[in-house]
């Protein structure tokens, strides 16, 4: 299988794992602001392309501390991401992604492990440095 996704290229925020964390980092009345401005086109037959729905979405991700794309950006491809939820750092994320069936539920829930103890890290690294 081959991803098509570009290092660098601009994609829309409601369909990737990663512009669904920076979004969930909003307070739900800025997200809404933001989303009701956003043009929710569909990229593949899962991106929510409904407001409400996107909103819940974003309810979900708040809740349990990362997002997630299924297909929603490229069929085949899963991928899973967490912000960086600290005044330190201007919005940023931190994400792992594959194909559909390498990225079970058990990986995902692996590398959602991995990727907010790396955060915690960065965190943890940039109170340091700060603090020096």
């Amino acid at each position: 299988m081959r991803m098509f996704t570009e290092v660098g290229a601009r994609v829309p925020l409601h369909c990737t794992s990663v512009g669904k964390a920076l979004l969930a980092q909003l307070e739900p009345s800025a997200a809404l602001k933001l989303v009701a401005r956003l043009n929710l086109e569909r990229r593949t037959e899962h991106t929510l392309v409904d407001r409400d729905d996107l909103m819940r979405n974003l309810d979900l991700i708040r809740a349990r501390g990362y997002a997630l794309d299924e297909q929603e950006q490229e069929l085949g491809v899963r991928c899973a991401a967490v912000a960086f939820p600290h005044p330190g750092f201007r919005s940023g994320t931190i994400s792992v992604s594959g194909p559909v069936a390498r990225m079970t539920d058990s990986l995902v829930a692996k590398a959602v492990d991995v990727l907010k103890g790396s955060v915690d890290d960065l965190i943890r690294t940039s109170s340091t440095a700060t603090l020096a």
